[in-house]
């Protein structure tokens, strides 16, 4: 990978029910991240009653090896 290279990553969002059933769910893909700030943004809508917790899933992948160095 050059080292110019934008680092992906990925931000999934699961609607979940009591029992861990998914009741909607929103997924970016893997995508290249951008000098500049971004906004990733959805609104989920007709989901139901039985929602009872959200998961988050954030993931990507520092190719510079920056961690530390901010």
């Amino acid at each position: 990978t050059p080292p110019d290279a934008a680092d992906p990553y990925r931000v999934r969002v699961a609607l979940l029910a009591a029992d861990g059933a998914t009741l909607a769910a929103w997924d970016t893909g893997e995508r290249a991240a951008a000098a500049e700030w971004r906004e990733e943004a959805h609104t989920f809508a007709d989901y139901g009653p039985r929602l009872r917790a959200v998961r988050f899933e954030l993931g990507g992948a520092d190719r510079e090896r920056w961690a530390g160095h901010y």
